[in-house]
């Protein structure tokens, strides 16, 4: 980690940011710099940021537009126009501004985005069944990541914080209820189908520390703590193989559609931890087969 981007997820977190959300921050900008450095020889000091200008800045941008989706370059916009201008104000680390420099976009409908980075973002019942059918799935872990994609698809869980769970968090607690930090950094009840932890205790037959409740309750193939990356790419790899969305967040569009359709907005909003039911919406989704039987079983 560069030193000067710690400093300032440092002062993300002081201003109110939950752990998890300020490391998110450093690692995107960690990321940033450091293909700044490699191709415009960007220097990241202690307390400078030289070699950073807006030509430099509208060049990575546009390099970044011919092999990053919209909604990844946005992100990257997002953490780095407050950490340019924390730099500039608070650390004194650039001569200038550049926090204006770069803006977000936004297309003006479905179609004009590229056929290439359109892709659905839910799964259909039938799907999410082949995802959890343990003799469908391909590649190793196969135990390990049935029992991931149960969790997200039977509690709407963010990756970030099933990645944060232990052991003792699913299993010492209430059945059907998992006590953990939300999004934000408020700490309730997520609420999780019964059927969940057959398929974990399926799981962690294969974990030799499984008694040891203070362990992280997903490991990676070295035995480390899981992460947003590591759960991505092992479930992109089973997802792709089966023809099916690719992504952890899928699985959450999923549940929630799933909730929403079946119990109502409300229900559905509180159950994914959102502050607004427009949130909500905008993961509110219907397969084809749901319109087609729609239209079909009306009474005239």
């Amino acid at each position: 980690m560069y030193r000067l981007v710690e400093r300032y997820a440092a002062s993300y977190k002081a201003g109110g940011a939950s752990d998890v959300s300020a490391a998110h921050c450093a690692e995107v900008l960690n990321r940033i710099f450091q293909q700044l450095e490699r191709h415009y020889s960007v220097q990241v000091g202690e307390n400078s940021l030289s070699g950073l200008t807006p030509a430099v800045l509208d060049d990575y941008y546009n390099q970044l537009a011919s092999r990053c989706k919209m909604t990844t370059r946005n992100n990257y916009v997002c953490m780095l126009n407050p950490f340019l201008r924390w730099a500039w104000k608070v650390a004194r680390a650039t001569p200038e501004d550049l926090s204006g420099v770069l803006t977000t976009h936004k297309l003006p409908n479905e179609k004009a985005v590229p056929k290439w980075e359109r892709k659905e973002k839910y799964l259909s019942v039938q799907q999410a069944r082949q995802l959890l059918d343990v003799n469908k799935m391909p590649g190793r872990n196969k135990l390990r990541d049935r029992a991931i994609c149960a969790l997200i698809l039977e509690s709407g869980m963010r990756v970030s914080e099933l990645c944060a769970l232990t052991i003792g968090d699913v299993l010492d607690g209430e059945r059907g209820k998992i006590y953990c930090r939300r999004k934000g950094g408020c700490w309730e009840d997520v609420y999780v189908k019964d059927s969940f932890y057959d398929l974990l205790d399926e799981y962690l037959k294969t974990r030799p520390d499984a008694a040891d409740h203070s362990r992280p309750l997903f490991l990676s193939t070295h035995g480390h703590p899981m992460n947003r990356r590591t759960v991505y790419s092992a479930l992109s790899f089973k997802q792709k193989q089966l023809g099916l969305a690719s992504g952890p967040h899928c699985l959450r569009h999923t549940f929630i559609s799933e909730v929403e359709k079946r119990n109502g907005a409300g229900v559905a909003r509180d159950c994914a931890n959102h502050s607004s039911l427009r949130i909500t919406n905008r993961y509110d989704h219907s397969h084809p087969e749901q319109l087609s039987r729609a239209v079909n079983t009306l009474p005239w």
